[in-house]
């Protein structure tokens, strides 16, 4: 078990993301003794935001392609316009387009794209799980974001 503390500038002006990595170092046995060695090596993303700054996400550009597997995709690019790194799973998405539709909720969005962060005043591409029908060529896409902090 550890503990990661901010002891930086409580009035931080821009979230900040950090990578805190352990790695343990393995030991050298005697020659002619047998013993079983576990090495670890781990690595964590710490993100810190300034208090009372609340994430926001919009959506900029949508389009649609082919992936390697010739399925038709949606691709979204999100803003983060805010002082504070958002997550994109902390929202869900629609997707519409020529009598078809879908909504992608957070618990997908998290399992298929990860944590999603989108860094303050930043933009990201991202690649929507599941396929869109190929009669679909006009593409709207509705983003709900309600972020947890």
């Amino acid at each position: 078990m550890f503990r990661l503390q901010w002891v930086g500038d409580p009035a931080l002006a821009k979230s900040q993301s950090y990578m805190f990595t352990a790695s343990q170092v393995p030991v050298k046995f005697p020659k002619g003794t047998s013993k079983v060695q576990v090495v670890m090596s781990f690595g964590v993303v710490i993100d810190v935001a300034a208090a009372g700054v609340t994430p926001s996400l919009t959506v900029v550009s949508s389009k649609l392609a082919k992936d390697m597997k010739g399925n038709q995709r949606a691709i979204v690019t999100v803003e983060n316009p805010t002082t504070t790194h958002a997550l994109l799973p902390d929202g869900s998405i629609s997707l519409s387009g020529e009598g078809w539709s879908k909504t992608i909720d957070s618990t997908t969005l998290r399992d298929t794209i990860g944590i999603g962060l989108v860094q303050p005043g930043m933009r990201r591409r991202f690649v929507l799980p599941g396929a869109v029908p190929a009669s679909v060529t006009n593409l709207q896409v509705s983003l709900n974001y309600h972020p947890k902090h």
